[in-house]
């Protein structure tokens, strides 16, 4: 329902739409989407949205997570997606890209890398939320079988257990797509 009023709204949600599935058969093709759960970032502002209230709020489009539970380890990555007809790549889309990643990067070390099991007050609180969001798009990642149903058997409990603590890296990167690009072979 929202993407098509997406499509039938103004040329840029047109844009927008027409990357982020451009986006989906990219990372897909390159295997990104395997063994990951996605999280789009619009739908959960609550994730990627700033401490400190002074700071302008940029949010990446997608959020790819890799659960690792044996070494209890999440793995983030972090998509900003772009779609625009032009030519070249410029420094302000570049920096654009840039900061809207950083941006995001930093928010979710800040609300969940776990220094100390007792290092922020509202811990058990952030570790509910990433588990909830986490566990709804895991349900998602099997019905579209992005994840081995094995590996769930795995991953699941882990997930309900990150207020134990658990290591977080997290990574950045941008998709670009030129619309107007000559067609390759």
């Amino acid at each position: 329902g929202r993407l098509v009023l997406r499509l039938a709204s103004h040329p840029y949600h047109r844009q927008g739409v027409l990357g982020m599935a451009l986006a989906k058969l990219f990372l897909e093709a390159i295997g990104a989407l395997e063994g990951s759960i996605v999280i789009p970032l619009d739908a959960h502002p609550e994730l990627s949205h700033r401490q400190r209230g002074s700071v302008p709020e940029f949010r990446s489009d997608l959020l790819l997570v890799s659960a690792m539970p044996p070494q209890r380890r999440l793995d983030m990555l972090v998509v900003e997606v772009k779609a625009f007809s032009g030519v070249g790549l410029s420094a302000e889309l570049r920096a654009r890209v840039d900061e809207q990643t950083d941006a995001t990067a930093t928010a979710l070390r800040e609300r969940f890398q776990i220094t100390d099991i007792r290092d922020r007050i509202d811990r058990q609180v952030q570790s509910w939320r990433l588990t909830s969001v986490l566990g709804f798009y895991l349900d998602r990642a099997r019905r579209y079988q992005l994840i081995n149903p094995d590996a769930i058997y795995q991953i699941r409990p882990f997930l309900l257990s990150l207020d134990a603590g658990y290591e977080l890296s997290v990574r950045r990167t941008g998709v670009v797509f030129r619309l107007d690009a000559p067609a390759t072979k």
